[in-house]
């Protein structure tokens, strides 16, 4: 498969939503039997409605429970275990709208182990989005991913996090530099990001560029 086969799906979530998409389409019939439960914030009832059959149902069930915060998130984590790649896309760009803080154990595991390059993408970019300030080392083990998009989205993140641009490229030498330089830049700067972000959340710390 090309690169720009890989990074289709990639460009179609950013373009929507600001990651990435799973398996969005046109409401039909079917998918629209998710309205009653989004507008009853039924989460239970939504949650059933991801083991269902009908990828397209499953994933609109993922949406839904994103839009109802941070009581969904059991849901929500449970879908990132789905058996089918396009329901864990979904479920890791949902993850940062059902989240009540920066901690995200369950997202960075996505992250660094899913077997679907795109799911691991979503996942670095979604770190990267709810400024996950504890999974800097993540996304440094993200930026050696066998796989170019999740590299390049793990370097967005950790620009995004840290309020820089890091170059992640050239030979192995110069990227576990870069790494090395990040680790000693995130032990200096950390207290800062924190007490920054808890004044500024998601704006991104400009004045502590490298």
């Amino acid at each position: 498969m090309t690169l720009i086969a890989r990074l289709a799906p990639v460009l179609g979530l950013l373009a929507a939503a600001g990651l990435l998409p799973g398996c969005r389409g046109s409401e039909d019939a079917d998918t629209g039997r998710i309205n009653g439960p989004r507008e009853q914030k039924n989460v239970a009832a939504l949650g059933q409605e991801i083991d269902t059959q009908d990828p397209k149902i499953s994933c609109e069930a993922v949406r839904a429970l994103g839009q109802l915060g941070p009581q969904a998130m059991p849901q929500v984590e449970k879908a990132m275990k789905n058996p089918r790649s396009e329901v864990r896309q979904e479920a890791a760009a949902a993850y940062p709208r059902t989240s009540s803080g920066p901690a995200a154990p369950v997202l960075a595991a996505v992250a660094r182990s899913d077997p679907d390059a795109t799911v691991r993408a979503i996942a670095v970019t979604a770190l990267g989005r709810m400024r996950a300030l504890d999974e800097i080392e993540t996304l440094l083990a993200a930026v050696q991913d066998a796989d170019p998009m999740v590299r390049q989205r793990a370097s967005d993140a950790i620009g995004c996090i840290m309020g820089g641009r890091y170059d992640f490229g050239g030979t192995d030498a110069q990227r576990r530099q870069t790494v090395a330089e990040v680790r000693k830049a995130w032990r200096e700067q950390s207290e800062i990001l924190r007490k920054y972000y808890q004044t500024k959340p998601g704006t991104p710390p400009k004045a502590l560029s490298p």
